[in-house]
């Protein structure tokens, strides 16, 4: 009798740990192109943990620190990951973004390369004010949970605060940030790629950027990553990222 009450009781403490946890989050998508043909899963583990697993003819899994998935916005389409050709990459790259659980306005954009087999390789960033290189995982792309992808150019936007001076004030505006992927040295660099600007042409103040509503930050910024790429490119041998209508 004394064992049956030992037993219910451990049995009530594993139920009521295992209903505490966070509930677990997945997204997942079947997969075939380069070489790679299986599953790619992202989940939200809780305890501010991202897991990442490719099952192929095995299993292969990494975790990386974040709180919640953020939205990705590729090729006109919003979605909680990206998995495919992405510029001069010789395999296809996985790329998500994650919110911080203590920092919440601060997003990353994670990136793998992944090979035939599922095997996830990380990639290193380095950011132009410092040249320090850091792991994708831990270098923070930038605010408000706004990640743009562009497979074609291998480039990654984002949206940063800058302080500028006009006539003895200081004002704060919204910059778009692009972090392209470089062959020639196996990662990426992160480097400002002009002003953000509303549909009218006029440069974004972050006052007014804060003020808008989810649907209208993600509006002016989609206008902006989609107009980042010139028609003068698909003339060139080498694409490369060019400010936002920075030019006008």
């Amino acid at each position: 009798m004394k064992l049956t009450v030992i037993g219910a009781f451990a049995l009530a403490f594993a139920s009521s740990a295992f209903a505490s946890q966070p509930a677990k989050h997945s997204f997942e998508r079947h997969i075939r192109m380069k070489g790679f043909h299986g599953t790619v899963t992202v989940s939200e583990l809780g305890n501010n943990k991202i897991e990442v697993r490719t099952q192929t003819g095995s299993l292969t899994r990494d975790v990386v620190k974040g709180g919640s998935l953020a939205w990705v916005y590729a090729h006109g389409v919003r979605e909680r990951m990206y998995f495919g050709h992405f510029g001069e990459s010789p395999v296809p790259m996985l790329i998500f973004a994650v919110n911080d659980a203590n920092r919440p306005r601060e997003t990353r954009a994670v990136a793998f390369q992944v090979t035939d087999h599922g095997a996830l390789i990380g990639q290193q960033v380095a950011v132009d004010e410092t040249m320090l290189h850091g792991h994708t995982s831990d270098v923070t792309i930038g605010q408000y949970g706004l990640t743009g992808i562009d497979g074609k150019l291998g480039a990654i936007y984002s949206v940063a605060s800058q302080v500028a001076r006009f006539e003895g004030y200081f004002v704060t505006y919204e910059k778009l940030r692009v972090r392209q992927w470089d062959p020639a040295i196996s990662s990426f660099i992160e480097t400002d790629c002009g002003f953000l600007r509303d549909r009218d042409g006029r440069l974004m103040q972050s006052t007014r950027f804060d003020a808008a509503s989810d649907a209208e930050r993600w509006d002016v910024f989609a206008s902006n990553v989609e107009g980042s790429q010139p028609k003068m490119l698909e003339e060139q041998s080498a694409t490369k990222a060019i400010p936002a209508r920075a030019e006008r």
